[in-house]
């Protein structure tokens, strides 16, 4: 499933399944990509995915491409929504569902 990609929050919550919004922290070019919000694929549960923060701290997300074009982004890590059971990950801007 390719990710629908919203500018805004209110982009964000009409699309409904796929949808995935940056949130960043900052302004220009010091803006800091702090996490992504995303809905899931399987049942449209909203869910952050932490990437950077003030302390350090190491979500075991990595983020390769431009983190500012979603449609170019893979992230390294499962995610998995608990509402559903969907895992899967995010290859050149589309979901990909892990069978495990």
């Amino acid at each position: 499933m390719k990710l629908v990609v919203a500018k805004t929050y209110d982009e964000f919550k009409a699309a409904g399944r796929g949808a995935i919004i940056a949130a960043f922290r900052g302004a220009g070019d010091s803006r800091l990509l702090t996490h992504y919000i995303r809905r899931c694929p399987g049942c449209d549960r909203e869910s952050a995915i932490p990437i950077n923060d003030s302390n350090g701290q190491d979500y075991g997300f990595q983020v390769n491409g431009n983190p500012f074009d979603i449609s170019s982004l893979t992230l390294i890590g499962i995610l998995h929504c608990p509402q559903c059971d969907w895992r899967g990950y995010i290859q050149n801007g589309v979901y990909i569902e892990s069978r495990l």
